[in-house]
Parts: C-alpha cells; structure tokens; sequence
C-alpha cells in the first residue's frame, strides 16, 4: 500500500506516484458524487476543501487542510483527530484513548474506537426490551387473533395465532450499530482491524436492516440508554454517512472519509466562542433574516454584549497579502445594516505574519451623520499552537474583538 501526503486545493496528475489508473477512479468517483469533493482537470484531478483520508486502488491519500503546506503538515497529521472531537465529530469520552497518537490512518482510527466501544456493550450485555409480535405458535402466548386463527388454524386446532410481546435484542439501536459493523467491511482497514471486525461480527446477533438509517440515527442519539450506546450511535452515523465508496468496485474502487473544512472551521471558531458566554456576553448561530423577496442572508455567528453587536464570519481560505476579499467586505458591510452591528468581523486562518487590523466603512450620502458608523475588522484564527490545537483561541478572538469595549475585561 503507497501512501501520498496531499492538501487541500492539490492537483493530482499521472506520475510515479499517482497512475493513469489511479486518476481514472478518481474521475469516475468526482463525477458520481457530483464534482463535489474533487473537480477534474486536465490529466489529472483537483482536490476541493475536504480534508480526511481517499484510497484508492493501492493508494492511500491522506488529505490534510491547507495551512499544513508551510511545514505544518506533521502538526496537522496529529491534530485533526482533535479538531474532530472539539466538532463532536469524535466522541468526548473518548479523550483519554486520544491522548497518545493513535496509528494507522484516520479510518482506522475510526473504525477502532467504533469496535471498542461494541465490544464494551457486548462484555456488559446488550439491552432487551418488549417488542409486540403477531404471528401463528405451537403454544398459546399473549392474545389470540380470532380472526386469523379461524382462517389459519381451521384444520390446525394445535396452533394458535396469537398478538404478543417478545423480550429481544432486535431494536432500532441494535440495528443501527449492527448497519454500521456490516459497512465496515468495505473499509481500507488493516488486518487486525478487519479480524476483530469479523469476530464481532460473528458474535453480535443478527437483526433485520433499519429503514432510513441515516434520517433515524439523530432521534436515537437523543434517547440513548446511557453514554456508552450514545457514543456508539454517533460513531455508527459518522461510518454510515461520512463514508463514500465509489460502486465500480475491483482493485480501483475509491474509498473515501472526507471532512468540509469550511464546516469544521466555522463549527470549531463558535465552539470556542461559545465556551467564553456569559450572562452579559450573548454568542448565537446562523440567525437568518430577509433580504430580498424570499431569500435570507444568515453571518456565522452573531454576539451581542450591551447595546453593543458584532457579526462575525469565518472564511476557509488564504488571505493573500493579508487583505480581505473585496466580495468578503461587501457582505460583511450588508451584514452590519441588516444586522445593526456596530462592527463586522471577517475571519481567516492564521497562514503568515499577517496581523489583524481594523477598516471603517465609508459614508455614502443616504448614510447620515447622526447614523453610527460602520467598520470590519480582520482578523486571523491561530488553530495551531505549540504543537497542537489551540485551546484558547475563543479567548484570543475576544480579546481581540472587545479590545474597546468594557464587556473585554470579563473574557
């Protein structure tokens, strides 16, 4: 098995390395996933803003985001397994697992904690519950169906068709987890991993497939027995719903667990802020209002201490020079309007030296003096530090962001 370290926004071309088959798959997989995780180019493919693991064939991509380029790239190998877990996208209490380096790729990291966690459920026993029945028994149980035993058991006197309950394993959860197990068979796992896989498997009861898998997992994960099933059930969804595998199979198929680093920043920025909320600090998501007709404009994050408001916006890409987008300012300037912010915030990843500055709007003659004047600050999320995820980078875009305003002292 190769494996070949890429970044985001990457083109892949034939090479020693990367095979005219190899970009076959690859193309054969852009196109029936809709271009939406690699766009095609000329002899060769170009990776869009997912981060996470592609095999394909004998080769193994590992995807990594695109602030790994100037010399993070080991950084980044150990800290999106944490970036994950921080989106809730890794089960919290697996923390302690997490803090040596797990080997292996990050599927196997995955597909690890995920066997784990059914063999704790399987040592501790799995729940039962009472699940009602229907059907034609040797013996008397429950309720007769008169109706049924009358036009079943006329020449049958022995039998009874009765309506019951029967005390199972075979529920919605278990059906999930067992969906899940099953699905990773198709997994670039190693050995160990699809031996233990397999064991499991056979000593896990069967159950009858769960309709909607996928559409059903969340209200599972709200009603779970306990933590346990509930750490379980999201590992389920994640193998069930973050896992794309190309149909053509054969020694090309494409395996893929692929991350939107576009979500994953905005989703690890308002954990972050969301930490530092206060009775006098108040941090909301996506609040949507009209803007034309039927359509809606909706910033990231919205936060509001006083009379005071800032909306803020995190953007996924390279600044170049450290100079925001003219589109990116125009948008944050009808945020403030609409929003009646006192100040926009855009917000990029730390990639260079570039510092963060401020930049006032100018007045047009519609804009009145007695109006408050309008401004967007720039700023830069620093998602690595000393080595790792940076756990205080809430209080840092505060810091930065209330430099002026008296609610600054209580972040």
């Amino acid at each position: 098995m190769q494996r070949l370290t890429v970044f985001e926004h990457d083109t892949l071309s034939v090479g020693p390395t990367v095979t005219a088959k190899h970009v076959q798959a690859l193309l054969r997989y852009a196109e029936r996933s809709g271009h939406r995780f690699l766009t095609p180019v000329y002899q060769g493919v170009r990776l869009n803003s997912w981060v996470g693991s592609v095999q394909v064939g004998d080769l193994q991509l590992e995807i990594l985001p695109k602030t790994g380029r100037q010399g993070h790239a080991e950084l980044w190998r150990k800290a999106l397994p944490d970036l994950l877990r921080a989106c809730r996208l890794l089960p919290v209490k697996q923390a302690e697992a997490l803090q040596a380096p797990t080997p292996g790729t990050l599927p196997e990291q995955y597909a690890q904690h995920y066997l784990s966690i059914l063999e704790q459920l399987w040592a501790q026993g799995l729940r039962r519950h009472y699940q009602a029945e229907e059907g034609n028994l040797p013996f008397w149980r429950g309720k007769v169906v008169m109706r049924q035993q009358l036009r079943q058991n006329y020449l049958h006197q022995e039998r009874c068709y009765t309506r019951h309950t029967r005390y199972a394993i075979d529920h919605p959860v278990h059906q999930l987890l067992y969906q899940a197990l099953e699905a990773l068979a198709s997994w670039p796992l190693a050995a160990s991993l699809q031996v233990q896989r397999r064991r499991l498997r056979q000593e896990w009861p069967i159950t009858t497939p769960l309709p909607d898998a996928t559409a059903r997992a969340e209200q599972l994960i709200k009603t779970a027995w306990n933590d346990t099933y509930r750490q379980a059930l999201v590992l389920a969804r994640l193998i069930l719903t973050h896992t794309r595998v190309d149909g053509q199979g054969g020694p090309d198929h494409v395996h893929a667990l692929l991350f939107d680093m576009n979500r994953l920043f905005e989703e690890y920025v308002y954990r972050q802020l969301k930490a530092h909320e206060t009775e006098a600090l108040r941090i909301t998501r996506q609040c949507s209002r009209l803007f034309w007709e039927t359509r809606s404009i909706r910033p990231d994050i919205l936060i509001e201490a006083g009379d005071q408001r800032w909306v803020l916006d995190t953007k996924w890409k390279t600044s170049r020079r450290g100079q925001p987008d003219d589109d990116d300012l125009k948008q944050m300037y009808v945020y403030t309007h609409y929003y009646g912010a006192d100040c926009a915030v855009l917000l990029y990843p730390q990639t260079n030296e570039a510092s963060d500055f401020h930049g006032s709007y100018h007045r047009t003659p519609r804009l009145s003096a007695s109006d408050r004047p309008h401004a967007c600050r720039v700023q830069f999320a620093a998602l690595l530090r000393h080595g790792s995820l940076n756990p205080h980078l809430g209080r840092e875009l505060l810091q930065g962001m209330l430099a002026d305003s008296p609610i600054a002292r209580l972040v």
